[in-house]
């Protein structure tokens, strides 16, 4: 029995360090330019780790995916913008870090539960979950981190309306307002967002254009209503800092009414675990004396 136990956890560790050592079989050898794929890698945090792998395993599955799914190229390259990671991750390295993760992961969780249970239908179950969260997850990394930036995002925005509000009724235009806002405003995502918008201008673009497009990327519905309006107003000749000013009003009133709504889901979503976990222990708590002293009083007859 004992030297069943040893050949096993050999055996476990010997198709551990096989798997993740074939990573760096497949690698190609990179040339120039490695400390910006470092910083990249450092940025994209767990998915840094996926991305770099340019093996025949993500090739095959980013042209498969191409071929399934004719439209999944601009979905990610919208994820993509929306999180903020133009310039640092394509739509390739996503799909391939997805077959890559998901053929890596299941051939190590089937080699592992063979390994461990020799039995090769727990070891198919093991491959085919591995195999599924190793695609999901860095759909879902993406999905997540558009989702924050986006967030924080909605939560600066109100300030930078005070701020430009303030700016252009004190008689500056639109383009000294919104230089004001770069230089006092702090780092953000909607920092950086405002400042490509300058670049914009300074290009050639016209205001709007250049606001319809950070509407665009960043696909926030009060960003886009934001510039609806004030592509109105420009339009009208209408001022600014009145627009600027009840965008601002209305944002906060709308993420307060956002507030007020998950406070209301809260009792509801309380549910759960309180049937889970605090129901099942009060009802051991009262029952169990109980029983214990039925069953002493039924051995006693």
């Amino acid at each position: 029995m004992g030297s069943d136990i040893t050949i096993q956890i050999i055996a476990f560790l010997a198709v551990f360090l096989f798997v993740v050592s074939l990573p760096q079989v497949f690698r190609r050898r990179a040339g120039t330019g490695g400390s910006t794929a470092a910083a990249s890698r450092v940025r994209l945090g767990i998915i840094g780790l996926l991305v770099p792998q340019d093996n025949a395993l993500s090739r095959m599955g980013v042209l498969a995916a191409y071929r399934l799914f004719p439209g999944l190229r601009l979905h990610l390259r919208r994820l993509i913008g929306v999180a903020g990671l133009t310039g640092v991750l394509q739509e390739d390295a996503i799909i391939g870090a997805q077959a890559f993760a998901g053929g890596m992961g299941a051939m190590f969780a089937a080699c592992c539960v063979l390994v461990l249970t020799m039995d090769l239908r727990y070891s198919l179950l093991a491959a085919f979950l591995a195999a599924v969260f190793g695609v999901l997850y860095p759909n879902m990394w993406l999905k997540r981190r558009a989702q924050e930036r986006q967030d924080v995002i909605a939560r600066d925005l109100p300030f930078a309306m005070d701020l430009l509000t303030v700016a252009i009724q004190s008689g500056q235009d639109f383009g000294a307002a919104l230089r004001l806002l770069l230089e006092e405003g702090r780092r953000s995502p909607l920092h950086d967002e405002f400042s490509q918008v300058m670049d914009d201008i300074q290009l050639g673009k016209t205001r709007v254009q250049s606001l319809q497009d950070m509407a665009t990327r960043i696909d926030l519905d009060e960003l886009r209503n934001l510039v609806a309006v004030v592509s109105q107003s420009i339009e009208m000749g209408a001022g600014l800092g009145d627009v600027f000013q009840l965008q601002a009003e209305e944002m906060r009133r709308r993420r307060f009414h956002l507030a007020e709504r998950k406070a209301a889901r809260a009792p509801s979503l309380m549910i759960i675990p309180t049937a889970l976990f605090i129901m099942p222990a009060t009802f051991i708590v009262i029952l169990v004396p109980i029983i214990l002293k039925l069953l002493i009083t039924v051995k006693g007859l």
